[in-house]
């Protein structure tokens, strides 16, 4: 599937174009639209965009000055111009630029929708086997020096080194990274050798790997280290001018522009080694850039998250799930008014399986409670117990047995126990739950969706686009769409929609809401777009389905 965006200023030639496209069935085609240069760069920055649409004459910033910011995020994107006038100065300007095609508007459908299909031909075909491979190959010969592999590794495993230390380094190994500029960490994993059989094959077969993930992350400072046999990782920094690192909200988001980029392009990369190499790929990331004295940490926290749950599957595409952040401003003391925060915290960490972060956060309630005086330590282990015996509950057959010598400890909360001995053995009841949990979760990918399903349910009227719903799970939203699809046999956004449908049935069937106040109830804020939405999936129109209870 490809990712269409069309770009024009006039809505009805924009709105005749999406469902021109969105109705083109031969061609498999995720549409986006935008009304000016300025909206379609806000949604090139936060997605993959294969082909772009784009009227060559709009206010502020042409189609052509367009194509150069295109060209600066995703260079195989190909571009096609469409004018009102057949002006030959723009044409050989689009040529200049590398547009696949110059179109007037006064051109038939069929011609249009051929332009876009010659676009994702190409698209196809611009990667040849033959000339990675033999990329790889030269690569290979021309291999890094070993000194660099090494001390990568070095830094991979720990300890930290000074900023003064990784300096003199890496100017020593002229490795292309900056020793004080924070980096985003990608590890990954080859899930099957298949074929490549010999050590030599699949050292050319890394080599490739990495000269592929080169050509998509060419707005970055890129560097590769072979960490194992099938396990692979990715130091990636900014650009001087480029990717600065800062979120869209001015850094306050927990996403980054760098980190953004980097995850928008794991899902070409993942696709174009299984088309070529016919090697599949899976890969967690960070977001947020991280300083290099927190590398080893973060480089063993990624590798266990990328081999539990669904991290297990083949092709995954998962990214960090970040521990929530202190707050400096609390001390020890003021713990328990901050109690049921924290221990719902504890909560979703459990529900999601999220092993490390629980543990973070119940290390931080227990150091609390042991700084604290009788009463503060009895209600934060009380409320640390009610939270173990409620989950506990949820799994039913799971449960343990009351004769363990642990629980009868942990039920007296007088007991004759140390606080960090009794901590500990709560500590220790919380990581036989997790291991019932995780022996249980036979199909983490069917929680997923189940998941999904019930957020999506109880909340039609919030945002509940792809990069939303990724977000909450930390996958990535091609691994999301694809996931869900793998499982349950249907397209995520064909889910929603099917639910959106249903929903606006019921509430102009068996309520008196005005049609505006149906759409805002579905998440659909125009009443207009709401009309064309009914009608395309139901045949009727609001008030049509509205009268038909009569």
């Amino acid at each position: 599937m490809h990712r269409l965006l069309i770009v024009d200023d006039e809505s009805y030639i924009l709105n005749s174009l999406v469902d021109l496209f969105e109705r083109c069935t031969e061609l498999e085609l995720e549409v986006h639209s935008a009304r000016s240069s300025a909206e379609a760069l806000r949604i090139l920055g936060q997605v993959r965009i294969d082909i772009v649409l784009a009227d060559i004459q709009m206010p502020g910033m042409t189609g052509l000055e367009l194509s150069v910011e295109i060209g600066r995020l995703w260079p195989y994107c190909r571009i096609i111009f469409l004018s009102a006038y057949d002006e030959f100065e723009y044409v050989q300007q689009a040529i200049r630029q590398g547009s696949v095609d110059y179109l007037l508007k006064t051109e038939d459908n069929g011609v249009i929708v051929q332009a876009v299909q010659r676009a994702a031909s190409q698209l196809s075909e611009t990667w040849e086997k033959e000339t990675v491979v033999a990329s790889a190959q030269l690569q290979m010969n021309e291999a890094l020096p070993l000194l660099r592999q090494e001390y990568l590794r070095r830094l991979l495993s720990g300890p930290p080194a000074s900023a003064a230390c990784r300096r003199v380094k890496f100017n020593r190994v002229k490795l292309p990274l900056d020793a004080d500029q924070p980096i985003v960490l990608v590890c990954g994993r080859v899930d099957d050798w298949g074929k490549y059989r010999e050590s030599d094959d699949r050292d050319l077969m890394k080599y490739a790997i990495q000269n592929i993930a080169q050509e998509y992350l060419v707005s970055v400072q890129f560097q590769a280290v072979h960490t194992a046999n099938r396990r692979f990782s990715w130091l990636i920094q900014s650009k001087e001018g480029l990717l600065n690192g800062q979120g869209s909200d001015g850094g306050s988001g927990q996403d980054t522009e760098l980190g953004r980029y980097v995850q928008n392009n794991l899902d070409a990369i993942q696709a174009t080694c299984r088309k070529l190499l016919e090697l599949p790929l899976s890969f967690i990331s960070t977001m947020k850039p991280l300083p290099w004295e927190a590398l080893p940490d973060k480089f063993d926290l990624l590798n266990r998250q990328l081999f539990q749950g669904l991290g297990k599957g083949a092709e995954a595409i998962l990214i960090e799930a970040e521990k929530q952040a202190k707050d400096g401003s609390q001390d020890a003391g003021q713990y328990p008014g901050d109690l049921e925060r924290r221990v719902n915290q504890l909560r979703s960490y459990m529900q999601a399986l999220r092993q490390e972060e629980f543990a973070a956060g119940f290390g931080e309630l227990a150091d609390a409670a042991c700084s604290l005086g009788v009463p503060g330590y009895l209600e934060i282990r009380a409320r640390l117990f009610a939270l173990l015996l409620n989950m506990w509950q949820e799994l039913e057959s799971a449960a343990p047995s009351v004769a363990d010598p642990e629980w009868e400890q942990l039920a007296s909360p007088h007991s004759s126990d140390s606080r960090k001995e009794s901590l500990a053995v709560l500590l220790r009841q919380f990581e036989r739950w997790f291991e019932c949990k995780l022996a249980a979760s036979a199909d983490p990918a069917q929680e997923l969706v189940s998941r999904i399903n019930l957020h999506v349910m109880a909340r039609l009227d919030q945002d509940l686009s792809v990069a939303s719903l990724s977000r909450m799970v930390f996958l990535n939203p091609d691994y999301l769409s694809r996931l869900y699809k793998q499982t349950t046999g249907v397209n995520l956004y064909d889910y929603i929609t099917g639910i959106k449908v249903e929903e606006s049935r019921r509430l102009l069937r068996d309520t008196d809401l005005k049609i505006h106040e149906v759409a805002e109830k579905v998440g659909i804020l125009s009443r207009e777009y709401f009309s064309r939405f009914i009608r395309k999936h139901t045949g009727m129109t609001p008030q049509e389905l509205r009268d038909k209870r009569r």
